[in-house]
């Protein structure tokens, strides 16, 4: 049986909470993509719900925006606004590699369940 690879494309987080965007390839062969919000122990993870994305120029910046089910991401280059519910995070866009082995490893494992 065939493993499940990914590929993590954003990486965002704060003192509170973790989002992660990854790109899988399931056992049938199919790309999917996951987000995911990590709170920042670890405890809790909630697989996000896409709905759409765009792309916005706001005073000359582009804002890319990630619509979930019940969420929705702003972001640049540099920080996000995540509003997920009645709570909203400032979150820092951070290079992948930068991603801690414990949730690098976390993630594999969802994956696999996918």
């Amino acid at each position: 049986m065939k493993e499940n690879n990914f590929t993590t494309l954003y990486y965002f987080m704060n003192e509170e909470v973790v989002l992660v965007e990854i790109e899988f390839t399931t056992v049938s062969g199919d790309k999917l993509i996951q987000w995911f919000k990590i709170t920042e122990n670890l405890s809790t993870i909630d697989k996000l719900n896409y709905k759409s994305q765009d792309s916005q120029n706001i005073n000359g910046n582009n804002i890319n925006v990630r619509v979930f089910e019940d969420a929705e991401l702003r972001f640049d280059n540099d920080f996000g606004k995540f509003q997920h519910g009645e709570n909203g995070y400032i979150v820092m866009k951070r290079p992948i590699q930068d991603m801690p082995h414990e949730l690098s490893d976390k993630l594999s494992q969802l994956v696999k369940a996918l």
